[in-house]
Order: structure tokens, then C-alpha cells, then sequence
């Protein structure tokens, strides 16, 4: 092939720099209740370039349905804005949770966890696709939690698991599902 056939054209690649330094990338609001911890973010994530396009492609979270819609009008009317031609579509979205912090089962697993450690648990909120997302939203009045055992590089070549957290893990579940019945 023509080596100008591989080449972007200036006025394109212009308007894609300036498309990529006005959209978003990474935390976009902050949590009310835990202020160290984003309520909504979004992620550069893949760039490709084909012979006749270009392909970008963000993700997108957050633990409340508005701040997802909201951050899509917002990423839409954008790239409206950019004067590129392109198709714009929306694939693949996590389901918010907003997590409730004073849920029974909440009590109950901290309950259970001090009981079993001699310590109170360390509550975090993570932005990943749970299940426990996907149940609350075909569930809304299900309580649910996320726990597991210790995973360190997920989604990495250097993904690794600390064998011995399962089986704390595994009695950590029998424990809550004591206290529930």
C-alpha cells in the first residue's frame, strides 16, 4: 500500500487531539459518603486505527443510573462538537449499585467477620462488573455484598490469587449465611 494511504490527514488528526483532550478520562465526581472514592469515572481505553476509521472506546462507571446517563449525554454532545464524522454507539454498560451502608446483610457479614478475624473488616467500594451488581439490578430490594478472596493484578498477565484468603473467604460465607437463618 501508498505509504500516504496510512497517514491521517492533518485536519483529522487535529480534530482527534482536540476530541481526545476535551473528553474525559478518570474520576468525574466524588463520593458523597466515602470522599477518598469516585462516584462516577471514565477511562480512555482502546485507540485503533483501521484503513477507513478510527476506533475509540471508553468505559464508563458509576454506582448511580444518573451519573452514567449524564456522563453519556455529556460524551455524545462532545463528540457532536468534534465536526468528525462517526458512529457514535453505546455497548456493554455496567449496571449501577449504590451500595447502602446500613443494610442488615452489611451488619451481618461485618458481624461475622469480626467474629472470625478478632477485627473489624475494611469496607471498600470498587467500580468493577460484580455480580452483585447485575443481581440488585434484576432485584432492586435485594440486599447484596461483594466479598472474596484476595486477588492481586486482576485482569493481568500477573494475575495471581492467595490460595489461603479462599478458605477465609469460604468461612466467612458460611458464617453470614449462619447469622441469616
Amino acid at each position: 500500500p501508498d505509504i500516504s494511504d496510512m497517514v491521517i490527514l492533518k485536519e483529522i488528526q487535529d480534530k482527534l487531539l482536540d476530541l481526545l483532550y476535551i473528553l474525559p478520562s478518570g474520576p468525574l465526581s466524588i463520593h458523597p459518603k466515602i470522599r477518598a472514592f469516585a462516584l462516577a469515572s471514565s477511562n480512555l481505553g482502546i485507540i485503533k486505527t483501521e484503513t477507513d476509521y478510527i476506533r475509540l472506546r471508553w468505559l464508563h462507571r458509576s454506582f448511580s443510573k444518573y451519573y452514567n446517563e449524564s456522563t453519556f449525554e455529556k460524551f455524545i454532545t462532545l463528540l457532536d462538537m468534534s465536526g468528525l464524522e462517526m458512529n457514535k454507539t453505546i455497548t456493554g454498560r455496567y449496571p449501577p449499585w449504590e451500595p447502602n451502608f446500613d443494610s442488615r446483610l452489611l451488619n451481618l457479614a461485618k458481624e461475622a467477620y469480626k467474629e472470625l478475624s478478632g477485627s473489624d473488616p475494611r469496607i471498600i467500594l470498587i467500580q468493577g462488573g460484580l455480580e452483585s451488581t447485575i443481581f440488585k439490578n434484576l432485584k432492586p430490594n435485594m440486599e447484596v455484598i461483594a466479598i472474596g478472596p484476595t486477588a492481586r493484578d486482576v485482569h493481568s498477565p500477573n494475575e495471581r490469587l492467595n490460595v489461603k484468603s479462599v478458605e477465609k473467604t469460604w468461612n466467612f460465607l458460611l458464617r453470614i449465611l449462619k447469622k441469616l437463618d
